[in-house]
């Protein structure tokens, strides 16, 4: 795998020439302190620099071994989540023009409010293949929320809380 393949795996931001930084998967993480960078004996050097996450742990993390590192071709779980994150900022892109195109051509406005019905749609299959708990658990918070709210709950929660 290259070095961009595990930084767009681990959704890192550019910070230079060869240069990413991203969260740590080994540790929670609120801020980003793993480091990604294009090595000279290796292709891919991996440095957590608040936890000190050893190499090995961030890559059992990602469901990956030290050969994915130096192989250069990575796994078909690895090329499908590389698609599925491919597939999921092109929907986003999709989404964002069939949004403005609502408000600026009036005339075919109800075209592109089901474009735009039908992307969610597809965005959200993606989402559900690419971070199933933490769209279980958006589920779970919605359907809590809607139970409170249609039993008239909210003074309940709110002493509660």
């Amino acid at each position: 795998m290259t070095v961009e393949d595990i930084a767009r795996l681990l959704n890192a931001r550019k910070v230079g020439r060869g240069k990413w930084v991203a969260r740590c998967v080994a540790h929670p993480d609120r801020n980003p302190s793993l480091s990604i960078a294009e090595g000279r004996k290796v292709p891919v050097v991996l440095k957590c620099m608040s936890a000190g996450c050893e190499t090995s742990a961030i890559l059992a993390a990602m469901g990956l071994s030290w050969d994915a590192l130096f192989d250069g071709k990575p796994k078909p779980e690895v090329r499908a989540r590389l698609s599925f994150m491919e597939q999921k900022e092109s929907l986003e892109r999709q989404l964002g023009l069939a949004v403005v195109l609502q408000g600026i051509e009036r005339a075919k406005r109800t075209y592109w409010a089901a474009a735009e019905r039908r992307i969610r749609s597809e965005l959200e299959q993606v989402r559900c293949r690419l971070e199933p708990e933490k769209v279980w658990q958006e589920y779970r918070e919605r359907t809590f929320r809607e139970r409170v709210r249609k039993h008239g709950w909210e003074r309940l929660w709110q002493a509660v809380q």
